[in-house]
């Protein structure tokens, strides 16, 4: 069985680097598929592990397990009061603004369709809040006949913890995320052919809190795995 890259560990808790294409966790007892949570239960079979919070199986970065229950309790109730600060890279299409936010109410486990904007959310829909700043501004090769399109690289940082809030947020703010084909359309999909993903582009770079039990602050980064981290290498060295 696969290893997971641990990235801190102490008494209480664990920080893992979770590669894109696995679960947290399973979604149910009928599902099969090895989660991120059982191949933890295996590499530390002397221990008890708890799951405090979730990455989509298509996001890799920093995840971070509990060792107690208490523990466990402790870090959800400081995600829920927003005191968790979770950094994110993304490739997206388009050009958005220098740095900015989105206020975009979603609804629990709907998509971009059944958002609402402005004001106090809507019935059935929760706060959410996410705040950005673009790092680079590109464009892919065009040819003679097609022209490139142009994609940014973006730091986001959601506040709230919805589900699918970065997609969803940049997708209704016309700047949907490279490989994503639940929030983008088929063009944008066929265009994310050229970067060869194979995956969503995004990735849990950073996360920073206050740790349960020691009150200290913990501070963890990571850097995006495979073609993605080249990619943004690239970047960087485009700079």
């Amino acid at each position: 069985m696969a290893r997971l890259k641990i990235l801190h560990r102490d008494r209480d808790l664990l920080v893992i680097h979770k590669p894109s294409g696995m679960k947290t966790y399973r979604d149910s007892a009928k599902d099969k598929e090895l989660s991120a949570y059982d191949i933890l239960k295996k590499q530390f079979a002397e221990s008890e592990i708890f799951p405090v919070h979730r990455l989509d199986r298509g996001t890799d970065g920093l995840l971070i397990f509990a060792l107690r229950p208490v523990v466990a309790n402790l870090l959800q109730k400081a995600f829920r009061e927003e005191k968790v600060k979770k950094t994110y890279w993304a490739l997206v299409w388009g050009d958005p603004p220098i740095r900015g936010e989105w206020k975009i109410s979603l609804k629990a486990n709907e998509g971009p369709k059944d958002s609402f904007k402005d004001g106090e959310p809507a019935k059935g829909t929760q706060r959410a809040l996410t705040k950005y700043r673009t790092l680079g501004r590109y464009e892919t090769e065009g040819t003679e006949a097609t022209p490139g399109h142009k994609f940014s690289w973006i730091e986001c940082q959601p506040r709230t913890g919805r589900y699918h809030q970065i997609r969803r947020h940049a997708s209704e703010a016309g700047f949907p995320l490279v490989g994503d084909a639940e929030y983008s359309s088929p063009e944008r999909m066929k265009d994310s052919k050229e970067f060869k993903l194979n995956r969503i582009a995004l990735s849990a770079v950073r996360i920073e809190f206050m740790h349960p039990t020691l009150r200290k602050p913990v501070l963890i980064e990571t850097y995006p795995e495979t073609t993605l981290g080249k990619i943004i290498k690239s970047l960087e060295s485009s700079a």
